[in-house]
């Protein structure tokens, strides 16, 4: 009995220990466009998330999925190599480049922030323990 028992708390035990590893990950790069004079910038805009040498990544567009109002939002989820919201390349991206219609293009540094989500056992929603990556920015734009 004393054998099950040391057996039943060892499986909970390692169970609980895997579910504590960040085994995935997710990332969310958000950044809020406006104009000189503080005038939001809804529409024509765009961004294009660039790796070390320049090369374009992704590029997310007003009006695109994920975006509201001024802020263009990309966020990652996925570890599949054909899906176009992979984490791993979003890790990749060290700059943006903002363009805008009648607006002059800007080019800022992307600084991820990495935050460990611990595990969570609520009924709904819950789950094993993951790495959130975060950026967040606002843009002025010179307008014509």
């Amino acid at each position: 009995m004393k054998k099950i028992a040391i057996t039943v708390v060892l499986l909970i035990a390692v169970a609980l220990g895997y579910c504590s590893l960040p085994l995935s990950s997710i990332a969310t790069l958000m950044i809020r466009l406006t104009d000189q004079t503080g005038r939001k910038i809804t529409s024509g805009a765009a961004v294009t998330f660039l790796d070390a040498a320049g090369t374009p990544i992704a590029t997310v567009r007003t009006g695109d999925r994920g975006s509201w109002d001024n802020t263009l939002h990309w966020w990652t989820h996925s570890h599949h190599s054909t899906s176009a919201q992979r984490t791993s390349d979003a890790l990749r991206a060290t700059s943006a480049r903002v363009t805008a219609t009648g607006c002059d293009s800007a080019t800022i540094p992307v600084l991820l922030v990495r935050r460990y989500e611990p595990i969570d056992f609520a009924p709904h929603g819950g789950g094993p323990a993951y790495y959130v990556h975060t950026f967040d920015s606002s843009v002025v734009l010179t307008c014509r």
